[in-house]
């Protein structure tokens, strides 16, 4: 489980520089687009794009290299305790439900 919780904290602060898919971002070239969808470990965002002549585009960008407003990431302390209490109703269930079916 501690394994876990170290790789939860790495991909949660990779996630944190990243746009969400929807969001609109501006590019390194100029343009702005809609985030189509992103890649958290290569850090890669795809942005659909509109081009001067009107025709839309879909591009793929390095996350350090768009502006956009950075999400907020939830408190480290909610997740600590969000974690805890999974771990107590593991304990006091002892098994899944789900098993039984």
């Amino acid at each position: 489980m501690c394994c876990l919780k170290h790789e939860e904290e790495a991909y949660e602060d990779l996630n944190s520089k990243l746009p969400n898919v929807g969001d609109m971002v501006t590019t390194s070239d100029g343009l702005r687009g809609e985030v189509q969808s992103v890649t958290v470990l290569k850090q890669l965002v795809k942005v659909i794009v509109t081009l001067e002549n009107d025709e839309k585009e879909v591009r793929e960008y390095k996350a350090s290299t768009l502006k956009f407003t950075a999400r907020k990431r939830k408190e480290r302390v909610a997740l600590d305790e969000e974690l805890r209490v999974l771990e107590m109703l593991e304990m006091k269930e002892g098994k899944s439900h789900l098993d039984d079916v």
